[in-house]
């Protein structure tokens, strides 16, 4: 009788002729990423569906507004240490990580002092709750980007099982935490309090956990430079990824805001799982030779627009009846949400792109591709706000993304790969 798990295996290997993919890898990997993908889901659309039915529409876009601040003050931290703990744990420098966070800690002091500026300005204008949320965000900022290394590390090393028991335990207890703030309390303060307090407890105490896992103490000593380049470059990137949301909220208010929020709330989370092919593909990219990036990089795009294309005519099916009965108060704005599709298609694609051409390239090409696809996407993100409103902040993140997977591809063909 012929063994499951051997015929399983047989079939993976002979698809990888059309795929010219690792499948034995790609399922093993997403298997947990997927599984914590979907687990993740299931809590984010409940805490959506509170969000929109015991939350006021000017509260959940301020709270909306507080979230998006956190993730453009945080560009001023070191965001590419991640993506450096991740390759050199893949390459065997698992020290890496514990010597980074001294370093990460102290630049995280810069976006706290920020914070604390944003909040004296608020007070001084009496807009309380304001104030306090970017108060808490200061004290809070440097504990919550320094410790979740821990999620870098685990899937630099490959420990993808782990790595979904982590966060399935901190989804738990964060989604858990806020739905009850939201039932019992629905404020702007406490939701900011909660969130916060939660997500700097879990961090730390899961990486206290990972650092079990470390196997030796090798790093490079220019682990640090090449993070610090990485987090400059990346500046532009990451206030890329939630200008639409102040966009939105300076022009045509919270209420709109929250309304921005719940349409591409669904998009985004469906489209999620492809996004994880990108992340358990990390490791293998970062060993990859020149010529296979090059030869194969076109082929994966269109695999990724194909998959992105079925996901989303599968989202066309099932939007209305999921506005019907969980989001009622929003159902009018449903055609927005088809409208989504669009820019969450070409979002997991330019991620993918994004991630090969960052892992390959020379620390000046980053640095030439980190400025100059952000400056043309934030242009096309802002003209469409202040001319179309949402409709042209969506137009603006489609084009926005489109740039992206043109020039990387553009540069991963033309560009030879250098050392970093």
């Amino acid at each position: 009788m012929t063994n499951p798990k051997q015929s399983i295996y047989r079939i993976l290997r002979w698809s990888e002729k059309y795929t010219r993919t690792d499948m034995l890898y790609l399922v093993k990997s997403n298997y947990w990423l997927n599984l914590n993908f979907i687990s993740t889901s299931i809590l984010s659309f409940t805490l959506s569906v509170f969000f929109a039915n015991y939350l006021s529409k000017e509260t959940f876009g301020l709270y909306q507004f507080v979230l998006s601040s956190f993730s453009i003050i945080a560009t001023f931290t070191l965001t590419g240490m991640n993506t450096v703990i991740t390759k050199h744990t893949a390459l065997g420098l698992e020290g890496t990580m514990q010597k980074s966070i001294r370093s990460q800690f102290l630049y995280g002091l810069i976006p706290s002092l920020i914070s604390f500026f944003v909040s004296a300005w608020y007070f001084m204008n009496n807009n309380i709750e304001l104030s306090v949320s970017f108060l808490l965000m200061s004290i809070s900022i440097p504990i919550i980007t320094t410790f979740n290394s821990f999620n870098s590390f685990l899937i630099g090393k490959k420990m993808f099982k782990k790595h979904f028991t982590y966060n399935f335990i901190f989804n738990i207890t964060y989604y858990g935490l806020m739905i009850f703030i939201v039932y019992k309390n629905p404020n702007l303060v406490w939701l900011v309090f909660g969130n916060y307090l939660v997500t700097s407890i879990l961090n730390y105490i899961f990486y206290k956990k990972t650092k079990k896992h470390v196997e030796n103490d090798n790093f490079s000593k220019d682990f640090n430079n090449s993070a610090i380049h990485q987090s400059i470059s990346n500046i532009l990137p990451s206030i890329l990824t939630t200008i639409d949301y102040i966009l939105i909220y300076k022009i045509l208010g919270p209420s709109t805001l929250a309304i921005y929020s719940i349409i591409s709330a669904i998009p985004t989370r469906l489209f999620g799982f492809i996004r994880n092919i990108t992340a358990s593909a990390t490791p293998k990219i970062s060993t990859q030779s020149e010529e296979n990036v090059r030869n194969n990089i076109s082929q994966k795009v269109l695999k990724f627009i194909l998959l992105g294309t079925i996901v989303g005519t599968f989202y066309l099916i099932v939007a209305e009846p999921i506005f019907n009965v969980f989001f009622p108060t929003y159902k009018e704005y449903i055609k927005l949400s088809y409208l989504y599709i669009i820019p969450a298609i070409l979002s997991v694609t330019s991620s993918f792109t994004s991630t090969y051409f960052i892992l390959t390239q020379s620390k000046k090409n980053i640095y030439v591709y980190n400025t100059i696809y952000p400056i043309l996407s934030i242009s096309s993100v802002v003209v469409g706000g202040l001319y179309m409103g949402i409709i042209g902040v969506i137009i603006g993140r489609s084009i926005g993304y489109l740039f992206t997977i043109i020039i990387s591809l553009i540069l991963i063909k033309n560009i030879s790969i250098k050392n970093q």
